[in-house]
């Protein structure tokens, strides 16, 4: 069967009648009518794995609770994924069903979620900077033995931008190096205006805030980029305004101003707008080759976030305009609108519409591609 959205839904109400199935918890060690086949992350409440829905891969996201006063620790998620899923979008994961194993003093939710990722984007950033790494050792040494994450880096970026594994990992040539790192950024490129799309339809076609967004909660793999985990999302649909107050707590090192504010500011949707700049300004340091540890947080500071260094921005931002060359006018561009995404007064934030504007008008000028296929707005 082929490995697709409607194949996993197909088979997923084929077996068990329904987006929903229910049984009883029969022990601690019960996880449900799936097999986990390998864990893909974990949280504070349950950990997300890997496993197959006839001969579908899936993603399985199993969280354990008190039923008597911690159901709203999936409530809202699944609540936001049903919505979501009733009008699927090529960049945002799809909900195929869910499950609750009812016990009398714990109980287990399991959410079956649509396409299993490669990698999420955070693993991708760090694997460009070990190859980045990798391609100064190879221009100084004759085929020198690659460490384990030297060959993790190389196998995975092949398999995100589609060239093929090579067979052997522990050895490498400069040029093969080369033709992997630079096959990732142009993946990187043309998935920006895709990820800008993705927050479109959140912000636009759905009334919904991520409210968590950052480069974990993007997943990757050679077939596409999705936003992913909604558990701090909200859903603005009948509210008058997108703001709401602030107080919860999500990935603070890309958290915008107003969320951390002691003055109870409001947040809304320019609060994803924040975290996007930030995590676009992580994937023009990829882009233009530069160590990114020298200028962000280049003293390693536990709890360092973007919102509470704004004074440094144009410290972050005038590396990559000085690395521009000849032809390379969209990078001064670039940064100009990342900063305004990142401006510490959320009303003068760009809003998401804009920004696609920007990387259209930046892709017409004979700049790198910035839109997949899938999302070119031309």
């Amino acid at each position: 069967m082929a490995n697709t959205s409607d194949a996993a839904h197909q088979t997923w109400n084929e077996k068990y009648g329904g987006i929903k199935f229910e049984q009883p918890l029969s022990s601690l060690k019960d996880t449900g009518p799936l097999e986990l086949i390998q864990k893909l992350g974990e949280g504070g409440w349950g950990n997300v794995y890997s496993t197959d829905l006839g001969g579908v891969a899936v993603a399985l996201k199993l969280l354990h609770f008190f039923p008597n006063r911690q159901r709203h620790i999936y409530v809202n998620e699944l609540e936001i994924l049903q919505k979501l899923s009733g009008r699927r979008h090529h960049h945002i994961i799809e909900l195929v069903g869910w499950f609750e194993l009812v016990g009398k003093l714990k109980s287990r939710v399991g959410l079956v979620i649509w396409p299993v990722a490669q990698c999420d984007l955070s693993k991708t950033l760090h694997y460009m900077d070990i190859l980045a790494g990798l391609r100064g050792r190879l221009a100084e040494e004759d085929s020198p033995m690659l460490d384990e994450e030297d060959a993790d880096a190389l196998d995975v970026l092949s398999i995100l931008t589609g060239l093929d594994r090579s067979k052997e990992l522990r050895v490498s040539s400069l040029s093969r190096v080369q033709q992997v790192h630079n096959a990732a950024k142009a993946m990187l490129h043309a998935r920006i205006g895709c990820l800008a799309q993705a927050i479109s339809y959140l912000h636009n076609d759905q009334q919904i805030r991520h409210k968590d967004l950052n480069p974990k909660q993007i997943l990757l793999s050679a077939q596409g980029l999705w936003v992913a985990d909604f558990g701090m999302s909200k859903d603005i649909s009948e509210l008058t305004s997108s703001a709401s107050n602030n107080g919860e707590k999500a990935s603070v090192k890309y958290h915008a101003p107003e969320r951390e504010s002691k003055k109870g500011l409001l947040c809304g949707r320019a609060e994803d707008i924040f975290a996007l700049g930030c995590t676009y300004l992580e994937i023009l340091y990829r882009l233009c080759g530069l160590p990114i540890e020298d200028h962000l947080n280049p003293t390693g500071a536990l709890g360092w976030s973007y919102q509470a260094n704004l004074q440094n921005v144009s410290l972050w931002i005038e590396p990559l305009r000085a690395s521009s060359v000849a032809g390379d006018d969209w990078i001064k561009e670039f940064t100009g609108l990342v900063r305004e995404m990142m401006a510490e007064d959320s009303h003068t934030r760009p809003r998401i519409e804009k920004v696609i504007q920007s990387l259209a008008g930046l892709q017409a000028s004979n700049s790198p591609v910035f839109f997949g296929s899938c999302c070119n707005p031309s």
